[in-house]
């Protein structure tokens, strides 16, 4: 299924569906999507590579009917190189899934979709090799390791999911993320707060923040400020015209 989005922007725009993690990510640009009048298809998707597969197949059983133009994943994802800092914007063309130590399965995102993206946010984003993880990498140590060993520069947790499921349905999809922790910095321990499902235990984060107070300030900075980013490029990506003097990430 080819893309052709150069003209009636609007009307193409109105044909992609969005998806976000839900929580924060989703908020950031929920309302900016549902107030353009050419308004996408966004889903609030679960955390992880199994929960997102799952959800995915549920919502294609409840919607065989529907065949979006394309897909684009957006929300937010860890540096794992020192040439890509906080709130920077990148777009996956691929995504490694990082499993039990290994590395397989490269997908790519669409080319034409792909293009279409980097055209309406310009310049200032980055193309970039993803890799998906099956849990949250907090250690600074491994993350540099990860980046080195693979040749990845982001580390996410739904990226390659997302492209293997479309891509069976001969349904163009691309990844937008925004950088919310360097590659030097490690998180606290978060390997508690997803449940199966890919939901957030809110009482699991805050005691996780709580028991390293330094790097859980610096993780909601960061977070805050990427996010707002995030908010900032949907409006971007959902505009009409094709001009990036206005974007700073």
């Amino acid at each position: 299924m080819d893309l052709v989005f150069s003209e009636a922007p609007s009307v193409q725009i109105s044909r992609l569906l969005i998806l976000v993690p839900q929580g924060a990510e989703y908020q950031a640009i929920v309302g900016v999507i549902k107030n353009n009048p050419h308004s996408p298809v966004i889903l609030a998707i679960p955390v992880g590579r199994l929960a997102v597969t799952r959800y995915l197949q549920d919502w294609r059983q409840n919607n065989p009917k529907f065949f979006p133009a394309g897909v684009i994943l957006m929300g937010l994802g860890g540096s794992l190189s020192a040439e890509f800092g906080l709130g920077q914007v990148v777009v996956l063309e691929s995504c490694l899934n990082y499993q039990n130590d290994q590395a397989n399965q490269e997908q790519y995102s669409d080319r034409i979709l792909t293009d279409w993206v980097e055209q309406k946010l310009g310049r200032k984003i980055r193309r970039v090799q993803g890799l998906t993880s099956d849990r949250v990498i907090t250690d600074a140590t491994e993350k540099q390791a990860l980046g080195k060993r693979f040749n990845c520069q982001v580390v996410e947790m739904e990226g390659s999911a997302v492209l293997s499921f479309f891509r069976q349905l001969g349904i163009p999809a691309t990844i937008i993320r925004v950088i919310s922790d360097e590659v030097g910095q490690s998180l606290p321990d978060l390997s508690k707060i997803y449940n199966n499902q890919g939901q957030l235990n809110a009482i699991a984060l805050s005691l996780a923040l709580g028991k390293q107070p330094i790097a859980g300030y610096k993780l909601i900075v960061g977070s805050l400020k990427s996010l707002k980013t995030l908010n900032k490029i949907t409006k971007k990506l959902l505009s009409s015209s094709i001009n990036d003097d206005d974007f700073d990430p």
